[in-house]
């Protein structure tokens, strides 16, 4: 196997990056570099991951002996002070198997991760962990961001204008969501109204709402396997944003696990606040209107 093989499956199958980041959960920005040829040193666990999702079923006999190349940077990262792991879940989505890279830093490979290893990672390194397993978290866009802190903005304002003993929350700020130790997330935006609930270092159990926006390399995870860990967990509401379709889908598990996509040109309304709060969503999409145009 040689990366000029992957580059050629790449064609065969008509893959644009996008597609390949949302297959392998490799950020897109790395698979734009990998594939432009403008990285020179790629990661053999981003290699691993490409891989995966251009050959789901296996690489084929005649391309399974290693290239040079890929085997000195196996050994380059063998070698590394802090050692990398890369295992795959396999999860089904859509109809195929798709492979959600997991990592684990400065541990030796085991079943289980907990908080404890969570805390030992280096301070550079943001992962999420869900059910003792390590979800590597892309550096989110500008768009991400901008959506991010106008709809913390609005929510804030809200509690302000209301009083309300509710405290907005960004990433990255953790949550014990489980109260357990083998589940920390950091959801985009959240609100907690229990502040006995807060502590030193997390949120220790459920907020009452949680937001997502989402992105090529969480999709998967916020679709599906957040969306399941939040509804048990007790979390009122979740609110899933697509920036790129500027849609928003609202689950209220008081009310029912059903959920429902809001109207566009409408304020979306905050239900645990008692129709108190509303997202303009109308003035966020006018704002990042300039970003989009740029991607």
């Amino acid at each position: 196997m040689k990366i000029s093989d992957l580059k050629k499956r790449k064609i065969e199958l008509g893959y644009t990056n996008e597609k390949i980041s949302e297959l392998s959960g490799v950020p897109l920005s790395t698979v734009q570099k990998f594939f432009g040829s403008t990285t020179n040193a790629p990661r053999y666990r981003t290699i691993q991951a490409i891989t995966q999702a251009l050959f789901p079923n296996g690489v084929p006999g005649d391309l399974g002996v290693l290239d040079p190349e890929i085997v000195n940077l196996i050994k380059k990262e063998n070698d590394a002070p802090s050692h990398t792991y890369l295992s795959v879940s396999r999860r089904p989505h859509d109809n195929h198997i798709l492979e959600e890279p997991s990592i684990a830093y400065n541990t030796s490979p085991k079943s289980k991760y907990t908080i404890d290893d969570y805390y030992a990672l280096p301070d550079d390194v943001r992962v999420e962990l869900i059910d003792g397993v390590f979800y590597d978290m892309a550096t989110p866009t500008f768009i991400h961001q901008r959506v991010l802190l106008k709809i913390a903005f609005q929510l804030e304002d809200c509690v302000i204008k209301h009083n309300m003993p509710c405290m907005v929350c960004i990433a990255p700020q953790d949550v014990q969501l489980d109260k357990d130790q083998y589940t920390m997330l950091q959801p985009d935006v959240f609100v907690v109204c229990d502040r006995d609930k807060i502590q030193v270092r997390s949120l220790y159990g459920a907020p009452d709402f949680a937001i997502e926006i989402l992105s090529p390399s969480t999709r998967w995870k916020d679709l599906t396997l957040k969306l399941n860990k939040y509804k048990k967990a007790g979390v009122r509401e979740y609110w899933i944003i697509d920036p790129e379709d500027e849609e928003v889908v609202v689950y209220f598990f008081e009310k029912n696990d059903l959920p429902h996509m809001q109207e566009h040109g409408k304020p979306v309304p905050v239900h645990i606040s008692d129709g108190k709060c509303a997202i303009d969503f109308t003035a966020i999409w006018e704002a990042v209107a300039p970003l989009k145009e740029r991607s």
